[in-house]
């Protein structure tokens, strides 16, 4: 008998045990979390007058971080492409507009590039201020197999998201050398995995991380370097009618041969299931990347990264880390399912070898 109780005692002591060490597991996590979020969310106590400079100011991220920033107490220096932002987005700052100019900015034109930092440069001049933040956030967006990337549209996309944004960077260093302060580009998940349909975009992304990365680890700078890398947000970017329109230009740019293996029923479904599920699935909080951007400018101990959104943290970071042959399969099968449209696959047309293009006309600018 004393056996039996032994034994009928023991998965108890067991089970005790285990419960123990997983609770105690849990609670150290906790408190670590705890410490580890009150270390990263604490401020510096002074945002009220920094100065910071923004890109791309026109819509999606820039616009609504220059706007927060300014309800703060920042001064914002905000770069806008259209001429219509340059006076809509001080309307809108109401009665806060007096920390808040609007400078000219396209990063395709050298001259427009030189005039902006010369502005910037006038600013803190007159008004006896220091640069504290630069943020790249200006960008284009391209969708579409890379047949259907003519050569102009490679040297847009790169000249705006990769080129021009390094030469602000370059431009911007020395200003933020005499405060000690911080340098942020928005980058995206498709810089870290090769994401399909997306082999420009991802491709001038890439580009820009591992000029930032460089950048950051260069022992001479005074100031530090940051990326936020958004997963899919319902962005004015991912607008479905400006969705269709720029898959429009990059198919009808397509040399004809190319057309012509892809076939309109690749393209049709494309258009559909891009423009549609694309903006389904993603995320609705644009707001999670203005976070992300003003605690890279002032928190006391920011993050070189940041993974922004449900998609970049818990599948793009990971699979990015994953072997090869393995990103391949699951990107693959994700661009298998993107292209069932009525149950049925839409594949590309056959290849006819008798097929004459057209004589081609230049590219469109």
């Amino acid at each position: 008998e004393l056996q039996k109780i032994e034994v009928m005692e023991l998965p108890s002591s067991w089970m005790e045990m285990v419960g123990t060490v997983v609770t105690g597991s849990c609670l150290l996590w906790s408190i670590c979390f705890l410490i580890r979020r009150a270390i990263l969310e604490r401020f510096y106590d002074k945002m009220e007058g920094r100065v910071i400079v923004i890109t791309g100011c026109d819509s999606g991220f820039g616009r609504d971080t220059a706007l927060q920033l300014v309800s703060k107490g920042c001064i914002v220096l905000a770069g806008c492409f259209l001429e219509s932002s340059l006076s809509g987005l001080k309307d809108e700052t109401g009665h806060n507009a007096h920390r808040l100019e609007t400078i000219k900015l396209n990063l395709e034109d050298d001259a427009s590039i030189d005039s902006f930092v010369k502005a910037v440069k006038t600013y803190l001049k007159i008004n006896n201020e220091r640069l504290w933040g630069f943020v790249n956030n200006a960008g284009l967006f391209a969708a579409g197999p890379s047949e259907w990337m003519t050569r102009d549209v490679m040297k847009r996309i790169f000249q705006v998201n990769t080129i021009g944004a390094m030469e602000l960077s370059n431009r911007m260093a020395p200003l933020l050398h005499r405060t000690g302060g911080r340098m942020v580009s928005i980058s995206s998940v498709s810089a870290l995995v090769h994401g399909p349909q997306l082999s420009l975009y991802g491709a001038s992304k890439a580009a820009l991380d591992n000029f930032q990365s460089a950048m950051r680890v260069e022992s001479q700078r005074q100031f530090s370097v940051h990326l936020v890398l958004p997963g899919g947000f319902r962005t004015p970017l991912l607008n479905p009618d400006l969705l269709r329109q720029n898959i429009a230009g990059h198919w009808s740019r397509a040399p004809k041969e190319v057309q012509h293996e892809y076939g309109t029923d690749y393209y049709n479904a494309f258009v559909t299931n891009w423009s549609e599920g694309v903006v389904r699935y993603a995320n609705p909080n644009p707001s999670w990347v203005v976070q992300n951007v003003e605690h890279a400018l002032f928190a006391s101990h920011p993050r070189d990264r940041y993974y922004t959104g449900y998609d970049a943290i818990a599948l793009f970071s990971i699979l990015s880390f994953a072997p090869t042959w393995l990103q391949d399969r699951v990107l693959r099968r994700a661009n298998e399912r993107f292209f069932k449209i009525r149950g049925r696959r839409v594949t590309m047309a056959l290849y006819d070898d008798s097929f004459e293009p057209l004589e081609e006309k230049p590219d469109a600018a």
